[in-house]
């Protein structure tokens, strides 16, 4: 019987993130698309204008030239942007926690959000899957930071050993309110399914104006051991 709710409840986790990849594949297509597609054909017609009709003026061309470089560095940032969504490359090139720290000082310069990490321990190379985890983890939580808790100070928190990781976000913010920003399932079961998948475990706290805390918890023995029978 209890294996029996066991694979039931793995079928459901299976679900939810095969559900879950499709979303953002239908995410990426749209932004493909109705973003980057559209872009690229204005600046084509933009630039087709320009050589049809040159300005006069050595003035107004300048500075025609540099409203449309303008545009494709920033067309330029959001390929960037995307690409690091998909696979960040300082992850591979840095390590975990230079990517973290790196990613908390990116939200801090983006946003009204204050956001420290901490990081200490493991210097070895901690397992890819893992890592790519933790990330996503910490991208997400930040995100719900950053949209839903009114936060002005937000704490990441890093520990490893050769036994697990450990990993605490947490935050000033409003907490759980009667909309239920976080209850409410904005990437909590996407979280809780990538930390299935390297046999890793969540904890949440939260009070009403007294902000959130997640506390994570990876055994790298059983992350490996996950990662190696995929």
């Amino acid at each position: 019987m209890a294996d029996n709710a066991v694979e039931r409840r793995l079928r459901e986790l299976i679900g939810h993130l095969l559900a879950s990849q499709e979303e953002e594949r239908r995410r990426l297509a749209c932004a493909l698309h109705d973003d980057f597609s559209q872009q690229l054909a204005l600046l084509a017609i933009d630039l087709e204008q320009l050589r049809l009709q040159p300005p006069s003026s050595p003035t107004e061309l300048t500075s025609r030239l540099q409203q449309l470089s303008e545009r494709t560095n920033g067309i330029s940032s959001r390929v960037y942007r995307l690409s690091h969504e998909l696979r960040p490359a300082k992850l591979e090139a840095l390590g975990l926690f230079a990517t973290l720290q790196s990613h908390c000082e990116e939200v801090s310069e983006q946003y009204d959000v204050s956001v420290t990490f901490d990081g200490d321990g493991r210097t070895n190379p901690i397992p890819t899957a893992v890592a790519l985890c933790v990330y996503r983890v910490t991208q997400e939580a930040l995100d719900n930071v950053v949209q839903h808790s009114g936060a002005s100070f937000a704490r990441v928190q890093l520990i490893a050993d050769d036994r697990q990781l450990r990993l605490s976000i947490e935050d000033d913010g409003v907490g759980f309110d009667a909309a239920g920003s976080w209850h409410g399932g904005l990437g909590l079961a996407s979280m809780r399914e990538r930390l299935y998948a390297v046999g890793g475990d969540l904890r949440i706290e939260s009070t009403r104006s007294s902000g959130v805390r997640l506390d994570i918890w990876i055994p790298l023995a059983a992350g490996v051991a996950r990662m190696e029978e995929s």
